[in-house]
Parts: structure tokens; sequence; C-alpha cells
């Protein structure tokens, strides 16, 4: 019998076997292929001749994650034979289909198998709701025991049960259950219309029935809410900054046939409750639900609203979002100027915020010395837009900066507080007082008459006071004194004082200027000539006169002492009345000394008030020194009054003789030489 030539082919699709194993290739005891397991499978192949061959075979696996290809080289089949073809995934099969495709090659021939892999091993967790509570009511709480089971399963459940009543979340709790484990949990909540419904998250369940459970409430009576108004949300207000409060209001209408309580809610972009408000309102009953909330953020914010309820109905429509533009915090602004007049000080002042919402402020006025801030009054002012302006009195001022400090009230402002400074430097009068070392005559002689110049300056920005100027000699007597106008700025001027030059070698003047409380001094030194004594002497320089011009000297000087002392004997037949008087005493000058630097000043004596030291310009107060009356009385007395005696005195650097008063002891200057010497060393 001939032998029938080689022909291998596939035995057909029906006749591949697939099989689960594990990674090491071991069959599982799934009775399918499931997720996670490895799929292997057997094509057999066939030789339908009768004498043996040998063909090549190529095997795609694939799955929409995965992809694998096998190549079978020179697979030897002997006649009338089968060989099976095994293949083992290196990959685990995931829920889903897997397609087979083996061809031979150089040849049409080829198998396709298209298989489906079952999925993972899965719990069959079932949930049951069994009501509690009877007699039900809108807003009284309802309970519920809530059973769940894994009977059955193929591994346990491990996941959440969460139950939702008409949009809110009641229940949401970790569900962890062994195969064949039952739990029951109680569930409560306020009652009103609406449906409780349960499920499992976040695990896979394997259950066919029971994988929700629900309950309904419908038909219990309660409040039905609804918007009452046409324009929904109202936003009160604005324009808002930053840390501004922002009103929000909502007008509802209770259309049920209970009362009810609704919850106004606003929440963040996020989701983060920002505030809430409620309002209960009976039946048929309307009312205006509103809160306020902080906006802490710039820029353009959004948030979400929504209207609750725990015993009624909220109908739709009573929820949404709004936006609201938050500028950045406004700004305060400020700047003054010190006004200074006779010696008090008046700040100028601009104030001005932000263009925005209208602001309160307080303004602090006062000045700044030794680097510390004192206030002296303060004002709540409205700002809106623009600048506003005004001047306030704070009166005198030690130190050399005046001061304004801007706060804001009930709002955050960019900054706390706002500062503005003036300096006082060169806004007053400032006089100064000089006395001028030249007289008139230039040589002062004693029980002369003098005159003094005194050289007065304001060189302040601000017109001055006016004053008082004396004049005082050492011994504190007052010589000259007069008054003085105000002086404009940047001005000068000079008084000229007349008066009586007092005994003595030496003057020194004072001259003491007092205005607006302050006083200043100038001093000056000056020499006095004493004064002399002449008398005629007898020494003809001449001789060829002789003494005709003798005798008429003698002749003329007989009358002249009969005529003084006829006179003389004349006042001494006058009486004197007996009489009282009352003479005052003259003002002299006292020395005070500045507390500050100890400069000592000479002050009248009879002036109080505030004195101002020129080193320092320290300000202190002095008093007036009392002033005593003194009383004298003079009796009827017969004054006779005696002429003295003239007596000789020769000057001791020449032969010169001159004639003086017996009682006289002062100074005496000779006329021929000019020598001044002591009458009484040379009586």
């Amino acid at each position: 019998q001939r032998l029938a030539p080689s022909s291998i082919d596939f035995v057909g699709s029906s006749s591949i076997t697939l099989s689960a194993i594990d990674s090491i290739g071991q069959y599982t005891s799934n009775s399918t292929i499931r997720q996670g397991d490895y799929i292997q499978s057997e094509i057999p192949i066939e030789n339908f001749g009768d004498v043996a061959g040998s063909e090549s075979f190529t095997l795609d696996v694939n799955q929409e994650s995965w992809n694998e290809t096998i190549h079978y080289q020179n697979v030897l089949v002997n006649g009338t034979s089968t060989v099976v073809l095994e293949y083992q995934s290196s990959q685990m099969v995931v829920e889903g289909n897997i397609w087979f495709n083996i061809s031979m090659n150089d040849s049409v021939s080829s198998l396709s198998l298209m298989a489906s892999i079952g999925p993972p091993p899965l719990p069959n967790a079932r949930l049951v709701l069994d009501i509690i509570t009877e007699n039900i009511t809108s807003g009284a709480q309802v309970s519920f025991n809530l059973t769940m089971s894994n009977n059955d399963g193929e591994r346990s459940f491990d996941g959440r049960t969460v139950c939702v009543f008409q949009s809110d979340e009641i229940y949401n709790e970790s569900a962890l259950l062994s195969i064949d484990e039952v739990v029951v949990e109680l569930i409560s909540f306020s009652a009103r219309p609406g449906i409780l419904q349960c499920s499992f998250i976040d695990d896979r369940n394997g259950a066919t029935s029971d994988m929700i459970a629900t309950h309904t409430l419908e038909g219990l009576d309660s409040a039905i809410f609804d918007g009452a108004g046409p324009s929904g949300l109202a936003l009160i207000g604005g324009p808002w900054h930053v840390d501004d409060t922002i009103d929000v209001s909502l007008l509802l209408r209770n259309q049920g046939n209970a009362t009810g309580q609704a919850h106004l809610e606003i929440r963040s972009s996020l989701d983060v409750l920002v505030v809430n408000s409620s309002i209960i309102l009976d039946q048929g009953q309307a009312g205006d639900i509103a809160l306020s909330f902080v906006l802490t953020e710039s820029g353009l914010q959004d948030y979400h609203w929504l209207i609750r309820s725990s015993d009624g109905i909220v109908l739709s429509g009573l929820n949404g979002t709004f936006s609201v533009d938050v500028a950045e915090e406004q700004a305060m602004f400020a700047e003054i100027i010190a006004i200074e007049t006779q010696g008090e000080v008046t700040i100028g002042w601009n104030v001005s915020i932000d263009d925005g919402v209208s602001r309160d402020v307080k303004l602090r006025y006062g000045y700044r010395i030794s680097g510390t801030d004192v206030f002296v009054s303060e004002q709540i002012l409205a700002l809106g837009s623009g600048i506003v302006s005004g001047q306030t009195q704070i009166g005198e001022v030690p130190g050399t900066e005046v001061i304004l400090r801007m706060s804001p009230v009930d709002w955050t402002a960019s900054t706390n507080s706002y500062i503005a400074t003036a300096s006082l430097s060169g806004e007053e009068s400032m006089y100064t007082l000089s006395v001028n070392p030249i007289t008139i005559p230039r040589q002062l002689q004693e029980g002369s008459t003098a005159t003094v110049t005194l050289d007065l300056e304001n060189s302040g920005q601000l017109t001055g006071s006016t004053g008082e100027i004396l004049l005082i000699d050492s011994d504190g007597t007052i010589l000259a004194q007069t008054t003085t106008p105000a002086m404009t700025p940047s001005s000068t001027s000079k008084v000229d004082l007349s008066f009586e030059v007092p005994l003595g070698t030496e003057l020194i003047l004072t001259a003491q200027w007092t205005f607006d409380g302050t006083v200043i001094e100038s001093e000056k030194s000056f020499s006095v000539e004493l004064k002399e004594v002449e008398e005629e002497s007898f020494e003809i320089p001449w001789v060829a006169l002789g003494g005709g011009i003798a005798t008429s000297a003698a002749i003329i000087l007989i009358l002249h002492l009969r005529r003084s002392s006829d006179s003389e004997i004349d006042l001494t037949e006058k009486k004197k009345k007996a009489s009282k008087k009352v003479v005052k005493k003259e003002v002299e000058s006292v020395e005070r000394s500045c507390p500050s630097c100890e400069r000592t000043l000479r002050i009248p004596g009879d002036y109080s008030g505030t004195v101002r030291c020129p080193d320092c310009s320290e300000r202190f107060e002095v008093e007036a020194e009392p002033v005593d009356e003194i009383e004298e009385e003079d009796d009827d007395l017969e004054i006779i009054e005696t002429p003295p005696a003239k007596v000789e005195i020769s000057c001791p650097e020449c032969s010169s003789t001159l004639r003086v008063p017996s009682d006289y002891g002062g100074s005496v200057r000779c006329p021929s030489c000019s020598t001044v010497f002591s009458a009484k060393q040379n009586g």
C-alpha cells in the first residue's frame, strides 16, 4: 500500500484548552480564569499523512494592557500523530477579553480564539435597612438598624458604608466584613420627607442583589422652603477691601403644612464652611435669612451657598455661587505744617485715604521731644474720596517737632497707623539784644548825662511781641527805661537811652529786654572819668601884669564869697514843718539762675512770669520781690546849715595849690599838670 505524504494542520479552535495557573505554573482552585491568575493554553496540531514531517508556528497572545509572541520552530509530527503546543503567560491576566492567534509558517493556515477573563475573587456584601422608630413626625429623630453581611463571599469586604438622606450624608463609616460575617449599625437623623439610601463604596463587591438599601419617609407633614423674592441671594454693601465685612441675605417662604427651620450656608471654593445662619418660619410665613462674614483675601473670590433644612423640604433653586472682587486694604495719607504765632503752635493738616469705601479715622495731634511722642488732642474724622484739610491749635510746644498720628477706626488699613511730622526750627521770632560800646559822649564823666545805643534784632521768621527795656547799673539801679514795638521778621532797630552817669571809675551797664514772658540781657563795661574840682590859682604866670591883675582877682573873689555867704545865711532862717510822706523803694534788679545751664540773669525785682534763658532757651517761672513802703515822719525841726570852710591843698607833682571844701574827701585834678590825687590825703 502506498503511504500518504506528510500533511500537518490545526485540529480546530474547539480543541484549544485554557487553564488558570499561579506564578509557579500550578493550577489554581478557581473554576474559571480570574483576574490575577496566569493563563496556560494547549493547542493540538495533527499530521494527517503517513509520513512524518515538521513545521514552524507563531503564537500571538493579547490583552488591552499587554501582549506576548511565542515561536515554535521545526515541530516534528509523525504520520497520523498529534502534537500539543503549550503556552504559559508571563503576565497576570486582567478582567476582560484575551485573544489568541496561532499561524503556521510558510502557510496560510492559522487559528484564532477569544476568551473572557473573569473578575478577581469578590465578597458578597449585602445591606438591609430596618426602621425602629414608630409614629414619625417631621423634625423628630428617626432611627434605623443597618445590617451588613458577607455571606458566601469569596474574600473579605474592606470598604465603607455611606447613607444619604435628601442630599445630606448622615452615615459614612469603614466596613470590614470577613467571609460569612454579619454587622448591625444604628443610624439616626431628623425626620422629614425624603428617601434614605445606603450603599457600599471603596471595595469591589460581587453581590448581585441587596447592594443598596433604601427607605422612604415621603408623605410626612413638614415645612417646604422656597425663595420669596425674584433676586435670590443679595450682596449688601461694597466695594469691599481685605478685612471688610460683607452682608448677604435671602428671602424665604414656608409653603409647607408645618413649622420648619432653614439654614443658609456659605462655603469657599474649596468647600470649607465659611459661615451659616438659620431662620424658623411658620406655615405660610416669609422671612429674611441674613449673615455676615469677613473677606480675608484680595482678588476675585468665589463662594457657594445653599439652603438646608433638618425638618422640611428645600425646593430646587435654593443654592448657587457668587463672586466678590476684593481690593487690597485702603492706605492712609497725611501731611502737616507747623504754624507759629506769638509762641503758640497750630498744626495745619491734609489727610486722605485711597479711593473706595468712606472710613472713620482717628487723628491725634502733639509734638515729639527726646524721641517720645506727646499727644495733646485727638478727633474722629470721616474720610471719603478727596483730601480733607484743617488746622488744630496745640499751644506752646517744648520740642522742635510737631506730629500727627492717623489710625483707622473699626477697619483695617494697609498700615496700623500713618505718622506725619513737621519741624519747628526757624519758625518763630528770635529776639537778640546788644549794648553798643560807643556812648555819647565817648568819655563818661561822673554826674554827667550820657546816651547809650542798644541794637535790637529779630532773626526769626515770625513777627515778635512788644516789650520793655530797662537800663540797670551794677547796683541794680534803673537808670533808664523804654518800651519796644513788635519787630517784623529779619529786622533790626536801635534804641537810644539817656541817663545820669553814677559815681565811680567803672560803670557796668545791663540792658534787660522783657517780651512775651521772656527776659534777655546784654552787659557792657565803661570807664568813667572822675569829676574835676578846680579853683582859681593865685600864681600869676606873667610878671608883666603884676599887681593889677592880682588886685582885680582878689576883689572879684571877695565879692563872690560875700554873695555865697549871704545866700547860705538865708537858708538857715528857713524852717521845715513836720510832715509824713510815703517813700516807695526804687525797684532793684535781682539775680536768678537758669535751672538748666546755671546762667545768671538779672531781672526786675517787681517782675512775675516766665523767663527764657538766652543761652539754652529754657523757660522758667519767677516771682516778684515784695516791695516795702517806708513811712518817714519829719518833726518840726529848725534846720541850720553851716557852709563848710575852704582849705588849701597842694598838688603832689607841682607847686600849684587848690582850695576845696574842708569836708570833701574825693579826688581832684590839678589844673596845671592834670594829676589826679585824693583831697583827703593832702588836706
